[in-house]
């Protein structure tokens, strides 16, 4: 039976998860331990492209999705991994304890990453890698948005979207002493961007990681409360 078309098979979609998984393969070659990681998350999984990326690789893989319909579509089309529903805007259970997760394009999606990272943590066993748009600025602040609609968007009318500073402070809050920025990025015109919505990919991780291209970022430190807000320079 023919795949039924999608939001995320459009060329748009096409051309950036391209980017996204020519850089993923390369960014997984590059971890020392990528051998020893034997299953893995794909956090808002939409129609399952990078579930199936991990799986290629060896990776037991599970995904997780706000969309009904997007973890039907994934079931369909990789019925040997395993997807479920879950909405990180609300309370939930801890998937489980996962060597590797993914968060690729969500959380610029979330009403409050804070909460929704800090519930995630647990579950990142070893290693993160993340992918996003980030509110422009060098401040730890967030900015209100009007979500877009779509199955590729949160359900919810106005999301938070982080600076890339307050993001690197969310998961240093989390418990997350190293964490890297590759010198590389996705070959893609949104990683270029400077104005509005600029995408970054780095890696968080529960042990140092050496490897030559990739820069540990600066942990900005928390503005005392009432106090003059620190600018940090996090890169």
């Amino acid at each position: 039976m023919q795949n039924k078309i999608t939001v995320f098979d459009i060329d748009s979609y096409n051309r950036i998860n391209e980017a996204r998984g020519k850089w993923l393969n390369k960014a997984l070659d590059d971890i020392p331990i990528c051998d020893s990681l034997k299953t893995a998350l794909d956090v808002a999984c939409g129609a399952g492209y990078f579930s199936k990326v991990l799986a290629r690789r060896g990776l037991e893989t599970t995904g997780i999705d706000l969309r009904s319909n997007n973890i039907e579509t994934c079931k369909e089309r990789y019925p040997e991994l395993h997807f479920y529903q879950m909405n990180l805007d609300e309370e939930f259970d801890e998937p489980g304890s996962f060597d590797l997760v993914l968060m690729f394009g969500v959380l610029y999606h979330l009403q409050s990453p804070l909460k929704s990272i800090l519930r995630l943590a647990a579950s990142i066993g070893r290693v993160g890698i993340v992918e996003t748009r980030v509110a422009p600025g060098n401040s730890m602040a967030y900015y209100l948005f009007e979500e877009l609609l779509g199955d590729c968007h949160n359900t919810a009318p106005v999301t938070e979207v982080p600076t890339l500073a307050a993001i690197v402070g969310i998961f240093r809050h989390a418990g997350f002493e190293y964490i890297y920025r590759p010198t590389y990025q996705p070959e893609h015109e949104e990683w270029e961007q400077l104005k509005n919505g600029q995408r970054h990919c780095f890696i968080v991780s529960r042990e140092a990681i050496n490897v030559p291209l990739w820069q540990r970022m600066t942990i900005p430190k928390f503005n005392k409360k009432w106090e003059p807000v620190l600018v940090p320079k996090y890169i």
